[in-house]
């Protein structure tokens, strides 16, 4: 186990190593874990965008059904949760869901938000942060999205809108170009973390060859998101392995690799429609218009989505009912707007705390975990620079409703967890001073 800080340790002594929950891990989880492994596995993989078979067996309701049972008989063994802070944070998120039923424009709408999305995302993410709490459990999932993802981009990569010429995803779930391309950039952290802690050498040059194709993905979608959402994880990287880690190496190959990527595959047309996200007016010849288009349109979204704001400050117009405001049937494309317009100032806030909360829990484990390029220490990095190119992707995203934002959540929340057992543990092996002599 990593070293404790000298600043912690004062902390660490005195802190209630027993009877907190937070430094417990929750005994009899195995079956509890085994579930979120599978409604992992069913999310990325999405066995019934493949075949028909899956219809018949829906591996994300077995797994879910399975996860609840387990960590039922786990609660009923240990008398609490062991995270108990994020666990307030999204119950709260639900709660508010449920009062946002009756006040929505059409309740019908909203309901089927919340049934079919909301409280599986809420209950599974509780889950995951209470039973996930060792490394090998949460490399397990980890493998599980990168795996996935590559799978995807691999699959989707001659999948092309016929009108826009944009690579879209080819699972029915994930076809959004845009939102494919964000979701493979916050993951390439991930690979790049692969990479590095593997220690099979056969193994590393699989993965750097996925992040390869997840570029390559990135590219063709012509995604401007994807794009800011990769110079984004790039960037953290390259701060924590290459300044804080003194490993430039690792950094300007990872650069190499994304920057071959990018010269050999992106049409001519790319600099321009990257440009577009700064500048506005542009002759014809100087932006495409599909750029133009798009830019102007979210534009308008996003007015929109403010004045709704405005007008509904308490309840919103109901989760899933902006489209109807926005006079072209358009979500908002901006996971903060979506909240604020259809969940109301209120259910902003709620998700602002989750997100002040997953902050703090990346601070947390960093200052425990400083040991250079041990896996914890490689991870937090990795999440870092996934959760900070979430941020930037949700500008223009509407993930507030979908698993996958929260899915990074919950690792950031496991991984602090981890962190806290290991503050325990020390607690635990520090022998107790004996009194002085009177």
């Amino acid at each position: 186990m990593n070293a404790i800080p000298q600043a912690l340790e004062s902390e660490v002594i005195s802190a209630p190593a027993v009877s907190d929950f937070s430094t417990r891990r929750m005994k009899g989880s195995r079956l509890a874990y085994g579930g979120v492994l599978l409604f992992t596995f069913a999310y990325f993989f999405r066995p019934e965008d493949w075949t028909s078979l899956a219809r018949f067996m829906p591996l994300a309701l077995l797994g879910g059904g399975i996860s609840i049972l387990g960590f039922v008989i786990a609660f009923m063994q240990n008398g609490g949760l062991v995270r108990s802070q994020e666990a307030k944070i999204l119950l709260a998120l639900l709660g508010w869901f449920v009062i946002l039923v009756p006040t929505s424009h059409w309740p019908g709408g909203t309901f089927a938000v919340l049934s079919e999305s909301i409280w599986k995302i809420v209950v599974v993410t509780i889950i995951m942060t209470n039973v996930v709490d060792t490394m090998t459990r949460l490399r397990r999932l980890l493998i599980i999205q990168s795996f996935a993802m590559l799978l995807l981009a691999w699959v989707s990569r001659d999948s092309f809108d016929a009108g826009t010429g944009r690579l879209e995803g080819a699972s029915r779930a994930f076809g959004n170009s845009n939102d494919l391309a964000i979701m493979i950039a916050v993951t390439i952290p991930i690979v790049l973390y692969l990479v590095i802690s593997s220690s099979n050498y056969l193994l590393k040059a699989l993965w750097l060859g996925a992040i390869s194709v997840m570029v390559y993905v990135i590219v063709l979608t012509l995604s401007r998101a994807g794009f800011l959402s990769l110079v984004v994880a790039m960037a953290v990287l390259t701060w924590q392995y290459g300044v804080r880690g003194k490993k430039f190496g690792i950094t300007l190959t990872a650069a190499a690799l994304v920057l071959g990527t990018f010269a050999i595959v992106a049409p001519g047309t790319y600099g321009r429609r990257v440009a577009s996200i700064f500048i506005g007016a542009l002759d014809e010849d100087g932006l495409d218009r599909d750029a133009r288009g798009s830019r102007g349109t979210r534009i308008e979204l996003m007015k929109r989505s403010v004045e709704e704001t405005l007008s509904h400050p308490v309840f919103g117009v109901g989760p899933g009912q902006f489209q109807e405001f926005s006079g072209s049937w358009h979500v908002s494309h901006n996971i903060f707007l979506q909240f604020s317009s259809e969940c109301g100032i209120p259910g902003l806030a709620i998700f602002l705390a989750l997100l002040w909360r997953t902050r703090k829990n990346l601070i947390e484990s960093d200052r425990v975990f400083t040991t250079l390029f041990s896996k914890e220490w490689l991870l937090a990095g990795a999440l870092r620079a996934s959760f900070w190119s979430l941020m930037v992707g949700a500008l223009f995203a509407n993930f507030g409703y979908v698993f996958f934002p929260y899915m990074v959540f919950a690792f950031i929340a496991c991984l602090n967890q981890m962190s806290r057992l290991a503050l325990g543990e020390q607690a635990e092996a520090t022998p107790a001073e004996a009194p002085a002599a009177g």
